[in-house]
């Protein structure tokens, strides 16, 4: 005795692994905001730690201010992880208030 197409163990399994698939995509989409928000607000924090940064001089000489006995230059330009953190920031709240609102 045949079984009916779709039917039996085989497509149990089948069906289970796209149930399986299609929720744990439903609740990835629903978390995607919040984890890219984490990225952003990791952009920003390396952006405010770098807030006092002063590039080095051209020619590698530094003058130095009457009373200063060393002088510091270097580190990250927080200009472009300022901006690229508020976009991604940005990107994650729209995509988590779209997936909110997308819920039934």
């Amino acid at each position: 005795m045949t079984r009916p197409a779709g039917r039996g163990p085989a497509w149990f399994g089948a069906w289970l692994a796209v149930g399986a698939a299609f929720t744990l995509s439903f609740l990835g989409a629903l978390s995607i905001g919040l984890f890219v928000s984490g990225i952003g607000v990791m952009l920003l924090l390396v952006a405010f730690r770098n807030r006092d940064y002063e590039p080095c001089s051209a020619n590698g000489f530094q003058r130095l201010a009457p009373g200063q006995q060393s002088v510091s230059c270097g580190g990250w330009d927080p200009h472009p992880l300022l901006y690229l953190g508020i976009g991604v920031t940005a990107a994650g709240v729209l995509a988590y208030v779209a997936a909110s609102r997308a819920r039934p």
